[in-house]
């Protein structure tokens, strides 16, 4: 079943069992998307550098910080605007963040790792990225395209 069939059917069963589409919508499995800051050999760089998300699908974009260094993850106020947040999650155990924390930046320390569910609501290009200052003079960052179609 394609995407906009999915929506549909979550948004009826939602409607016959009286829950609101946003409450539908959460039923969707969101599609995983890991970023990776850093490396081992401690390079300043973010991988992949581009991702395209689909307006409507529900994700979970994992960042992992994947260096020795400590690196702030800050999405930009762009991204934020243009989607639904469900929730923000740091680490192991959990750490349960406000979901507009990720504009101010979160930081993240060697081998940890960060969980941001949300649904892009309109097209658009934005970044997430690392808001140390160097680390953002250097490029430190994953450039976002919301389509309304997959590329």
């Amino acid at each position: 079943m394609n995407a906009p069939n999915k929506l549909i059917a979550a948004a009826v069963c939602g409607l016959l069992l009286g829950l609101p589409l946003a409450q539908a919508e959460n039923y969707l499995s969101p599609t995983d998307v890991f970023i990776h800051f850093g490396a081992r050999d401690n390079a300043v760089k973010v991988s992949p550098a581009e991702i395209a998300l689909v307006v409507g699908e529900p994700y979970r974009v994992v960042v992992i910080n994947s260096s020795e260094e400590r690196h702030i993850v800050a999405a930009s106020e762009e991204l934020a605007a243009t989607m639904r947040a469900s929730s923000l999650l740091k680490g192991t155990p959990r750490i349960d963040y406000p979901t507009g924390a990720i504009t101010k930046g979160i930081e993240l320390g060697p081998g940890e790792m960060l969980e941001w569910s949300f649904t892009p609501l309109q097209e658009g290009k934005a970044k997430i990225g690392c808001a140390t200052p160097l680390h953002a003079e250097l490029g430190m960052h994953t450039m976002i395209e919301m389509v309304h179609d997959a590329l």
